[in-house]
Parts: structure tokens; C-alpha cells; sequence
């Protein structure tokens, strides 16, 4: 479930970090998100701790995550990565 954070978007990690989707967003520093209908294009990606970002998650989601001990989460930010 991806949370906006108004730069940006952050994902709990919820089966942890070391998940194949988060592998491939890092290795490709991006990728794409379907977002309240929308294709939204997201890079920058970046491990962050729940505490960190907390402030953007709804009470609703802080109060699960902590009961199942979520610690982590990736943070994306909105647009496409500028390739070189």
C-alpha cells in the first residue's frame, strides 16, 4: 500500500526488506506506480525507518504496523529518474 507524502510516496514493508519488488525499484532507481487511477512516474528510492516517516502514514495504518512490528519502509519520490 503506498501513502503519499506529497514529494513523494512510502511503502511499509510489511514482509520486510528483502523483497524482490524493492530489489528491482532500487536496482532500476525507479519505476512506475498506479496510484488512484493514475501511472505515476517514481525515483529516488530509499530505505527509511517507520519512525522516520510516521507523520505521513494515517493513524489507522501507524497503530497496525506497529502491533505486527513494521520497522521498515521505502520511500519513492514523484517523477522520472534523470538518466545521464
Amino acid at each position: 500500500m503506498a501513502f503519499s507524502s506529497g514529494e513523494g510516496f512510502v511503502f511499509a514493508l510489511t514482509y520486510g526488506r528483502d523483497v524482490d519488488w524493492v530489489k528491482n525499484l532500487i536496482a532500476s532507481d525507479g519505476g512506475s506506480l498506479g496510484y488512484n487511477g493514475e501511472e505515476i512516474d517514481v525515483h529516488n528510492v530509499r530505505h527509511a525507518k517507520i519512525g522516520d516517516v510516521e507523520d505521513v502514514l494515517p493513524l489507522w495504518v501507524r497503530l497496525p504496523l506497529r502491533i505486527i512490528s513494521v520497522n521498515h519502509c521505502v520511500t519513492v519520490e514523484r517523477g522520472a529518474a534523470q538518466r545521464v
